[in-house]
């Protein structure tokens, strides 16, 4: 199977577990072989206890638990460290687009520097811990980055020159990102850095519209001319 289709198997999410549907038992048995410890590491993320695999006819689902109740095997304790490697989020409404990014990007690829914002408030709402290599201010917790806004440490008229290029995006699109280029400054304002990202739009089942970025480049840089008379 696909990774693409396991999304098309959920068939419900309730407030401590996601049940998964397949078609018979053969491939019940064969999407949990393949994909149990992606799944124990999602639900972990998200809070959930447990994914339950089902099929036509099972009176006993198969029971996939969050990862932290997972195998404790040299090779298992190794996968698991790769696919739970620091996800932070902010309280957040999931549906299908949004789920399908966090098993597609922030799960397989924990080095990358990657964040998603609300697009029209610009508040954070998920980081990956790659991200912190990228945090100078002592101190700061990954928790702390999501209860930040891209103007408490993105220069203004840079957010504003990203937001018009993302109105030529077509969202959920993955073929449809721009490369943009933001100043970024520490909580004292100091610590400058050019930051090139590369951006996609994801909108959810109910309209909302986030801002996916990928961490390309960095360098240092100048403080922008205006910033210390603004400040």
């Amino acid at each position: 199977m696909n990774p693409d289709n396991i999304l098309s198997c959920i068939s419900g999410i309730g407030s401590d577990s996601v049940r998964f549907n397949l078609p018979n038992q053969r491939k019940a048995i064969s999407f949990t072989q393949t994909y149990g410890l992606n799944i124990a590491a999602f639900i972990q993320e998200w809070g959930l206890s447990n994914a339950f695999i089902e099929y036509p006819g099972c009176k006993n689902p198969i029971t996939v638990p969050s990862i932290n109740h997972f195998s404790t095997t040299t090779t298992t304790k190794n996968a698991m460290q790769n696919l739970t490697m620091g996800i932070m989020t902010a309280p957040i409404k999931l549906s299908e687009p949004l789920l399908r990014l966090f098993l597609d990007e922030f799960l397989p690829y924990p080095d990358r520097r990657m964040t998603l914002t609300q697009q029209d408030t610009h508040q954070q709402v998920a980081v990956s811990e790659a991200i912190m290599s990228q945090v100078k201010r002592p101190g700061v917790k990954l928790e702390d980055l999501v209860k930040r806004t891209d103007y408490d440490f993105c220069y203004w008229s840079d957010i504003e020159q990203a937001d018009t290029d993302c109105k030529l995006l077509t969202p959920n699109n993955l073929n449809s990102s721009a490369i943009v280029t933001r100043r970024v400054h520490d909580t004292t304002g100091q610590n400058w850095r050019a930051m090139d990202f590369e951006i996609r739009l994801v909108e959810d089942a109910w309209g909302t519209i986030y801002q996916f970025k990928t961490g390309l480049d960095v360098r240092s840089c100048s403080m922008p001319v205006f910033y210390e008379e603004e400040n």
